[in-house]
């Protein structure tokens, strides 16, 4: 592998080079939006659509690249930004090609070293050295940067966008941005990693697969036995970023949003439409605010939708808000209520009551539907809850088989909720056969109200400012079926951190009584592969001692998604395995078919209720066979038990980490929801494949 392989060079389009890059993630560069207008010959706030050429240095390759929507990040009055990130066009580049990156800090006394491209014409480029000296530039964003040597190349014209490499580490640590006009002083600033991530935070997510620690320290926890499996790329979440920044752009454009009270008035009005607690993080810089308050909205169901709406209202019939209202149709899947439907149904709903949600509910979601996490007598939340789900497997939408129910067993306006339902199925041609067989069948039913399990969800959030940082929480679930809050960040923390963190609220909880105990992670999507069950109590594998969960979070684009991967598999994309019983669902997805670093991804856009896959180097075959005996031993709703069972097995082997148990993942594939107890029976220590 050549020295620094992640070096780019951008070109004009007469031939010569303008300044360089850095690639990341194979697919996007870094570099600087003055090095884009230069190789464009335009300046322009605007993003620039036209192409730009540049050329792969290590694979000696000319390739064409494009502005990412929200990668446009031009200097302003006081220089601040000057930033830029493009996304090759074509295939994407094969081979580990991203460099580990690192915080600059302070830096004083670091000694460093540039790839740019000084000369016209067939430039080769060279390397120039140079030491960290202090702070400074536009708000103190930059780091000055005092060529070390009197011969050879210092940090000039051509060296803009180039990585800056800690020549201690070998990491990059920012990109060279300008140069002191005056050569003689050899005096040069570079923009500092962190601050990149701040105008542009999805880097910081990318960053998460190669990072670089500091010289001579140390690590507090034991190192891994193997190299722990990579972490998703930025590829596989192309849609999120690429959304996330069209509509951020768009939102930049509408008159006064620079100004926070105006921006929280988006903030305010959004909170009240969605009508529940909804707290997005905050800054103060106009930008990174609007990344924060649409990657928020992105999690939540339809918040992208009341975002359009909101916009619409406050700059009625301007370009922004229909631009706006386009890009978020081609992001969200339409809400199964109109507003005015929502609006009619929610004031029926609040003048009726029923005695039986709790098993309304249930019917109305299936055996293994999510369960009932708000109120059971806030009939108009239990219904918002609902509408975000996708259709069971009669075809019936959950909330409208809750809403059949409700008129059938609850008591007050329950005519006029009857009305409603005959007339939304009218209008959009629903069958009512289906709703008219659950009604009958639902006095002939039994489910045991008081079996729910004790259990906890972990759920982390990146923290859009903070590379390797996570926002956390803990809830439990009691066996009453009450949730409490009992764990959660107070600033961003690192990942053993967090298993630290965990580790200690389920060992308080264990000490107690662990019986039935089980264990849900909603993870977010850079983590979809993380070996949470991995993770130890006292010493124990959580994946040895308790059902382990993981879930995805993002439901709010998950519609988009199903769709996408029906449309693979519709195209002959047969790379899974599948099982129905009783309204479960389960699909094996087999290694080798796909990008391993894909699969995770595709595991959560599979139309199913349990989703298998292996994280390390299996053959097809032998995953195929192993699955197909794992999941017809028994019913599907056992399913976790014997994923237990089979880490377990894995732990008392003799060969634990080639052992299936040791890299199957079970996904629970549905976010923000609590596993039915049916699934979530723990056998008891000592049973089939417990290690002793």
């Amino acid at each position: 592998m050549p020295d620094s392989p992640w070096r780019v060079r951008i070109d004009h389009a007469s031939g010569y080079a303008v300044g360089a890059g850095v690639l990341f993630d194979g697919r996007h560069v870094l570099t600087c939006a003055h090095v884009i207008a230069d190789a464009l010959g335009e300046q322009r706030a605007e993003r620039p659509t036209a192409p730009v050429s540049l050329r792969l240095l290590a694979l000696d390759e000319t390739r064409e690249a494009i502005v990412l929507p929200g990668g446009w990040i031009p200097a302003d009055e006081r220089d601040c930004g000057d930033i830029a990130v493009l996304e090759l066009l074509g295939p994407q580049v094969d081979g580990d090609f991203t460099p580990p990156f690192r915080k600059a800090g302070i830096g004083e006394g670091r000694t460093v070293r540039v790839y740019g491209h000084p000369s016209a014409g067939k430039d080769v480029g060279g390397w120039a050295e140079a030491q960290v000296v202090g702070g400074g530039g536009p708000r103190l964003e930059w780091l000055q940067l005092d060529g070390l040597r009197l011969t050879g190349h210092s940090v000039a014209k051509g060296f803009s966008g180039a990585g800056v490499v800690d020549r201690a580490t070998g990491a990059v640590i920012g990109i060279a941005v300008a140069a002191d006009p005056v050569a003689e002083r050899r005096v040069s600033w570079m923009i500092p990693f962190e601050v990149i991530c701040g105008y542009w935070p999805p880097l910081a997510n990318a960053a998460r697969v190669r990072v670089a620690t500091e010289p001579g320290a140390t690590r507090t926890e034991s190192p891994p036995a193997e190299p722990p499996p990579a972490a998703l790329s930025l590829t596989n979440a192309d849609e999120f970023v690429n959304g996330v920044g069209t509509i951020v752009e768009i939102l930049l454009r509408l008159s006064g949003v620079g100004a926070r009270n105006i921006r929280d008035v988006y903030f305010t009005e959004m909170r009240r439409r969605l009508e529940h607690t909804w707290t997005p993080a905050r800054h103060h810089d106009a930008k990174r605010d609007l990344w924060l308050l649409v990657s928020a909205a992105f999690e939540e169901p339809y918040a992208l939708l009341n975002l359009a709406d909101v916009v619409a209202e406050f700059h009625p019939a301007t370009p922004e808000a229909a631009d706006l209202r386009a890009a978020v149709d081609t992001l969200v899947a339409p809400p199964l209520l109109t507003t005015d439907e929502r609006r009619h149904l929610n004031a029926i709903l609040r003048r009726c009551t029923c005695a039986h949600t709790w098993r309304l509910h249930r019917f109305a979601v299936g055996p293994v539907g999510p369960q009932l996490d708000v109120s059971p007598t806030d009939l108009v939340a239990i219904a918002a809850d609902l509408e975000g789900y996708i259709d069971r497997p009669d075809g019936i939408p959950p909330l409208i088989a809750f809403l059949s129910l409700v008129e059938l067993h609850g008591e007050g306006a329950t005519g006029e909720l009857g009305q409603w339902l005959t007339e939304y199925l009218a209008a959009v041609g629903l069958d009512p056969k289906p709703i008219s067989r659950l009604r009958a069948a639902v006095p002939e039913m039994a489910i045991d109200e008081t079996g729910a399990q004790c259990g906890f969800s972990v759920r982390l959030q990146e923290d859009p400012l903070q590379r390797e940082a996570y926002m956390w929480s803990v809830l439990r679930r009691y066996p009453d079926g009450s949730v409490r809050l009992v764990g959660q960040w107070t600033s961003p923390a690192t990942i053993s951190d967090i298993e630290g963190h965990v580790g200690r609220i389920v060992a308080a909880a264990a000490a107690q009584d662990d019986s039935g105990l089980w264990i849900q992670f909603v993870l977010p999507p850079t983590l979809s592969n993380h070996p949470v069950e991995h993770w130890t109590v006292d010493g124990v594998t959580l994946g040895t001692r308790y059902p382990i969960l993981v879930g995805a979070s993002g439901r709010a684009v998950r519609h988009r998604q199903l769709t996408r991967w029906q449309l693979e598999r519709s195209q002959g994309y047969e790379s899974e395995l599948r099982w129905t019983e009783g309204g479960v669902t389960v699909v094996a997805i087999l290694p080798g078919m796909v990008d391993p670093l894909e699969i995770a991804l595709l595991a959560q856009t599979a139309v199913a209720t349990f989703v298998l896959w292996c994280r390390g180097s299996c053959d097809p075959e032998v995953f195929a066979a192993a699955i197909r005996e794992l999941v017809t031993r028994g019913p599907l709703t056992e399913l976790p038990k014997r994923v237990l069972e089979l880490r377990r097995a894995a732990a008392a082997s003799r060969s634990p980490k080639t052992h299936l148990g040791s890299q199957i993942v079970l996904l629970w594939n549905d976010e923000g929801i609590w596993p039915p107890p049916a699934i979530l029976t723990t056998p008891a220590p000592g049973e089939e494949g417990d290690p002793q």
